[in-house]
């Protein structure tokens, strides 16, 4: 996934497209807590302009567990959220939310946090850039687990569909 190009260390070029984009109602199967999570990061530019496919999909599932989708599903891109804004959304107490976000920003480092006590807030972020990164930035190798791997071969099935080309396509030049 990472090539270096002119002393330069970064991404290669996606293979050529082979993206088989699809609808949220051909996943039938899929909780429904999840597939709103896809639908975040699925064709909106500051989610990273994912579009709906198998690949999405097995990621959010490999991201989110369903509860973790649930609260997930109410940070939109662009907003700021608290945990009492959360727990109101998703109707369960604050306690309980404070610990599905502090896996997520903490633990897997798949959204972000700011602040501290009742003014923390927590901001969707990118898959690429962005979730890539964050889950993998560890101060050693050895914290990285069975989980890390599969997120990885994931990330590398998602990035091969070439979806990034349509994105690149969309996105406002300076």
């Amino acid at each position: 996934m990472i090539q270096v190009k002119g002393g330069i260390i970064g991404p290669r070029e996606p293979r050529r497209k082979t993206v088989k984009v699809k609808k949220i109602s051909d996943y039938p199967g899929v909780s429904k807590a999840h597939l709103e999570v896809a639908e975040i990061y699925g064709d909106h530019r500051l989610a990273g302009g994912v579009p709906i496919c198998d690949e999405l999909i097995a990621l959010i599932q490999h991201l989110f567990t369903e509860e973790e989708a649930q609260v997930m599903r109410h940070i939109k891109p662009g907003t700021k959220e608290t945990a009492k804004s959360l727990a109101e959304a998703e109707h369960r107490p604050v306690e309980e939310i404070k610990k599905v976000l502090n896996s997520l920003s903490r633990e897997k480092r798949i959204i972000l946090s700011m602040g501290s006590g009742e003014e923390r807030i927590y901001l969707t972020i990118p898959i690429l850039p962005g979730v890539f990164e964050f889950v993998l930035a560890r101060t050693s190798m050895d914290s990285l687990t069975d989980w890390h791997r599969r997120f990885c071969e994931l990330m590398e099935k998602l990035f091969e569909t070439g979806y990034q080309l349509d994105h690149r396509s969309k996105t406002p030049r300076e």
